[in-house]
C-alpha cells in the first residue's frame, strides 16, 4: 500500500490539464496510492488541515490569494509547513509557465527552497519524474 497523497490542480478551464491530473489520479491509485483531489487553493488549505498526506503534488500557480499565481503556491507552501512542519512537497509547472518565463527567472523556486520544503520542480508531463519523485519520497518503488 502506498502513502496518501494529495494533488492540487486547479485548471477548470485547460481541459487538457485537468484530464491529465485525472490520468495521474488513475496511475497512482494504481499503483497503491490513496489519492486526494483539490480544485482550489481554499480546498486545498481545507484538506491539509484536515489530513496528514505523505506527499503533495501542487500545481506552482493556482488562484486563491490575489493575482500573483506563483506567489499564491509558495504560500501553500508555507501553510503546509506552518500545519506540519517541512512536509515532501512536489511542484508541477506548466509548459507555458515554463516556456513564458525561462528556466532561469524562477525566483519563486529559490523562496521555495529556502522554506525547506520544496522537493521537486518539474514540467507537468514528464510523468516519469514525478513517479520518480514518489517513490524517494514513500520509500517504495512501485515504479519498476
Amino acid at each position: 500500500m502506498g502513502g496518501r497523497l494529495l494533488i492540487v490542480e486547479d485548471s477548470r478551464l485547460e481541459l487538457t490539464v485537468s484530464n491529465f491530473m485525472l490520468k495521474w489520479k488513475r496511475k497512482l491509485t494504481d499503483l497503491g496510492y490513496e489519492v486526494d483531489v483539490a480544485r482550489t487553493f481554499d480546498n486545498a488549505v481545507k484538506k491539509i488541515a484536515e489530513t496528514r498526506y505523505e506527499v503533495i503534488v501542487s500545481d506552482c500557480d493556482i488562484y486563491g490569494l490575489g493575482f500573483d499565481r506563483s506567489a499564491n503556491g509558495i504560500r501553500l507552501a508555507g501553510i503546509i509547513r506552518d500545519v506540519w512542519g517541512a512536509e515532501p512537497l512536489v511542484y508541477v509547472h506548466s509548459k507555458r509557465m515554463y516556456l513564458r518565463m525561462g528556466p532561469e527567472n524562477f525566483s519563486s523556486w529559490d523562496e521555495a527552497k529556502d522554506a525547506g520544503i520544496i522537493d521537486g520542480f518539474f514540467p507537468k508531463w514528464r510523468m516519469k519524474e514525478l513517479y520518480a519523485q514518489l517513490s524517494d519520497k514513500t520509500g517504495e518503488n512501485k515504479l519498476s
